[in-house]
């Protein structure tokens, strides 16, 4: 999966920033992307960058939104 690269590292995460392409490939995988944002959420990254295109940009932005309201609905309780 070319589309989206992903890298791990040990030191703990604070932002995070989000650029892809406009059409997506057919073996692009959007639960992929859920996972990796919301692994980000959990190791402590609080801001997200995004360009807003089209396409990846924005699938990226609502799962960041949909995730963020969901852990903030669990630091809540």
């Amino acid at each position: 999966m070319e589309q989206l690269r992903i890298k791990t590292q040990t030191i703990q995460i604070k932002s995070c920033a989000f650029t892809g392409h406009r059409k997506l490939d057919d073996d692009f995988s959007p639960k992929r992307l859920w996972d990796y944002i919301e692994f980000c959420i959990k190791e402590g990254a609080t801001d997200f960058y995004n360009g807003m295109a089209q396409g990846f940009d924005l699938l990226a932005a609502e799962a960041v939104l949909m995730l963020k309201k969901r852990y903030l609905k669990k630091q809540k309780k």
